[in-house]
């Protein structure tokens, strides 16, 4: 098999795909690397191509019709952003840009994908679960603007986070290793980044949250599960 295939095997799509389709299917994948802010595609775009992120995260963000740009998902490796639209064939109804400062991505050309799906049964089938994850990926913006106050939305947006990507470190302390500005947290949560730095800046010195260069620390696993049901509201007000 080839090394496309190979990486082609890593995804949930394709785990038990033939190898034959694998093949066939690197004979219509190439390689892209992206920098900080590169648009995988934009609003309006066709989707030619399915995107696989191999290393990198990606914001999917919609502009309001007053110029508000609001995030609506986060991707990061082993994940397919705009699934949705590349099996329907529609114009992607959001852009998409890389948050890190580097990604590499397989992208798959949508006439290949689609005969994967017809002709490999294993893809069909994988696909469904793929897209319930990519459906749950989108419900969790929900989640966050519907949490509550900005400490149970933040809350909620770090505990989602580290389900997704993150792990646990010493005895209570959860890690969440994506690279985060304070500005897209802010649109991740709905409120302004003002709100977003006075709220964290609080929660650094009370040493509940730590920034690093990778990401967070949480020093109290028990306590964010309390911030995002609210239970910590009065004994930490906004």
């Amino acid at each position: 098999m080839s090394s496309l295939g190979d990486k082609l095997r890593a995804f949930p799509l394709f785990k038990d795909a033939r190898p034959e389709t694998l093949e066939r299917l690197s004979t219509a994948t190439h390689a892209v690397s992206l920098r900080q802010g590169d648009a995988l595609w934009r609003r309006g775009d066709e989707p030619t191509h399915a995107v696989l992120l191999l290393r990198g995260l990606v914001e999917v963000t919609r502009v309001t019709p007053d110029g508000e740009e609001v995030a609506l998902a986060l991707f990061g490796p082993r994940e397919c952003p705009g699934l949705f639209a590349v099996v329907d064939g529609k114009m992607f109804p959001a852009g998409a840009r890389c948050l890190s400062e580097e990604s590499e991505s397989l992208r798959v050309e949508r006439r290949a994908l689609l005969s994967s799906l017809e002709d490999d049964g294993a893809v069909s089938r994988a696909m469904s679960g793929v897209m319930g994850h990519h459906n749950a990926v989108l419900r969790e913006k929900v989640d966050v603007l519907t949490a509550g106050e900005v400490p149970q939305r933040l809350a909620t947006l770090f505990l989602l986070l580290t389900e997704r990507f993150g792990d646990e470190g010493q005895p209570g302390e959860l890690h969440v290793p994506l690279s985060l500005t304070r500005r897209v947290i802010a649109r991740l949560v709905g409120v302004r980044v003002e709100t977003v730095i006075r709220v964290l800046s609080r929660w650094e010195k009370e040493r509940f949250v730590e920034t690093t260069g990778e990401g967070f620390l949480i020093h109290g696993s028990e306590r964010l599960r309390r911030e995002a049901s609210g239970a910590a509201a009065d004994s930490n007000p906004t």
